[in-house]
């Protein structure tokens, strides 16, 4: 019994302390204009609780993957804050396993930590925010992964808001959400339209590595983008996406001609005989051998 109750105080300390972060509220508001471009501003109250940092990573997935095909999604105009007022911070470009690649956003200072409660305010444009609906790619789309299952820790709270233009109303919108792991098909989330105008999805809690997404489907051409030609390859992608295939192709080109420029190659040259003195015989007493 008392080995019992000791592994059962172990275990409870080792969970208490596996996540000693977590996000306690996570807000996101997408304005969608007439554009088709997406205006985002996301508050993140982090929790460090006792833990000292310098800050966090923001991962942004900004491209999308069609037929082989990867597009980008063009995101600009970054600005961060922390706790209402200007921050350190850097922008990178790095691959990702399952988001393709992403664009990071380090902030912080290697200079100073950090401990407790902190909001974090990032805000940015999707400059191509228009896809091709899931269900049907003749309807356009906003679709946007409002949190990416690239964090780390737990994370509480979720409310994501979109705001519509004027063009655009609540009977033309088909929505479909999604939350859990990478692919998932399967949402925990819920969903009220405020107004016409604006609709609020919420979840309640997401693990480690889980994400949600929102996607508002609607009749094609409503908004100034066209989902199909946002994600249309150029000759270019194309190319870059099929290079292995062009090489293989032209080295087997290469491969068949070579072939038909040496096959039945009939060797004309003369031929130097070569060979050795017969066993016992000196080079000059060979010489003198007469058939």
């Amino acid at each position: 019994m008392k080995k019992l109750l000791i592994l059962t105080l172990l275990f409870w300390g080792m969970s208490s302390t596996i996540y000693a972060e977590k996000i306690s509220n996570y807000k996101i508001d997408v304005t969608v204009e007439q554009s088709g471009e997406l205006s985002i501003i996301e508050l993140i109250e982090y929790d460090f609780e006792k833990q000292s940092k310098h800050g966090i990573f923001r991962d942004i997935p900004y491209t999308i993957k069609r037929k082989d095909v990867i597009k980008d999604l063009g995101l600009y105009e970054f600005s961060v804050q922390l706790d209402g007022d200007i921050v350190e911070w850097q922008q990178s470009t790095l691959g990702s396993t399952h988001a393709g690649d992403i664009q990071r956003l380090k902030i912080g200072s290697a200079s100073t930590y950090i401990t407790g409660k902190h909001l974090y305010q990032i805000a940015y444009r999707v400059k191509k925010g228009v896809l091709p609906a899931t269900q049907n790619e003749e309807n356009d789309a906003i679709r946007w992964n409002v949190i990416g299952t690239g964090w780390q820790i737990p994370i509480a709270n979720i409310e994501a808001n979109f705001f519509l233009p004027p063009s655009l109303s609540q009977h033309d919108i088909a929505l479909s959400t999604y939350t859990g792991r990478y692919g998932t098909k399967s949402s925990s989330a819920s969903s009220m339209w405020v107004n016409p105008k604006q609709i609020q999805v919420k979840v309640s809690s997401l693990n480690p590595y889980e994400g949600a997404t929102v996607e508002m489907a609607y009749p094609a051409n409503i908004l100034d983008q066209n989902g199909l030609e946002n994600v249309k390859a150029s000759f270019m992608d194309w190319f870059l996406a099929n290079f292995h295939w062009a090489a293989l192709v032209g080295f087997l080109i290469y491969l068949r001609e070579m072939y038909k420029k040496n096959i039945g190659f009939i060797d004309h040259r003369s031929v130097a005989v070569q060979y050795q003195a017969p066993k016992g015989l000196s080079l000059l007493q060979s010489g003198l051998v007469l058939d």
